[in-house]
């Protein structure tokens, strides 16, 4: 029996709910003689044509920090050769062989501009059956951290990059209530992991720098007599 793949191949397909809501489900991709094959929802599901012009993604395998995946943007054929250049990479990690060289103007090319990765990530919220708030969450977050960031691209970002739009986000919220605004603070910093954690820098701030953020009570009132 072959190894459980690190990471899988997929694409995001269009249908509906059994209440007719649009949805975006991702369909893992199999392979038939060294090419994508077909796309299914489940192992278990019948396979269905992949849609060659589809946003398609690497599945990472479940860890101890949860799911996530990585946009290879549009397209079949592009898609697939990322797919298996980031497949075989990972593979020489696991191998602890050294990763395989590029050339000058490959690695130009594979650097990935913030601008792009954060569009390319708010696409794929789109694609997924979440509520409009968490879609507006979304968005507020990670264009104001693009906002905020001084860099070009994402591979140069660094902790003071967090630390400076946490800098940031304290100003614009200083209104609010501490406790509350703690909360704001620390669901847009979760928010911007996920996003960050596509290119292995979830751990640029550790939680324990984040903002403390304590459920207060409302004050204790009571009842007079004759009050029910």
């Amino acid at each position: 029996m072959s190894p459980a793949r690190r990471v899988s191949f997929a694409v995001s397909v269009k249908g509906t709910n059994e209440s007719g809501k649009l949805t975006y489900s991702l369909y893992k991709i199999s392979f038939e003689a060294g090419r994508s094959h077909k796309c299914r929802r489940t192992p278990s599901s019948p396979g269905i044509p992949i849609p060659e012009n589809g946003t398609f993604y690497i599945y990472h395998r479940a860890d101890k920090f949860g799911s996530r995946v990585t946009s290879l943007g549009r397209g079949l054929e592009q898609a697939f050769l990322r797919y298996q250049k980031f497949e075989a990479q990972e593979q020489r990690k696991e191998d602890r062989l050294l990763p395989l060289e590029s050339s000058g103007a490959e690695e130009s090319a594979e650097r990935v501009l913030i601008t792009d990765a954060v569009t390319r990530h708010l696409a794929m919220i789109a694609e997924r059956d979440l509520s409009a708030a968490t879609r507006a969450a979304h968005k507020s977050a990670l264009e104001d951290f693009r906002a905020s960031c001084q860099k070009t691209f994402v591979d140069e970002i660094v902790r003071d990059d967090v630390v400076l739009y946490l800098s940031r986000m304290k100003q614009n919220l200083q209104q609010r209530r501490s406790s509350q605004r703690n909360f704001t603070l620390r669901g847009r910093l979760a928010l911007l992991n996920s996003f960050l954690g596509q290119y292995e820098k979830t751990k640029l701030l550790s939680r324990k720098e984040w903002p403390v953020a304590v459920k207060t009570k409302p004050p204790f009132s009571p009842r007079r007599s004759g009050q029910r």
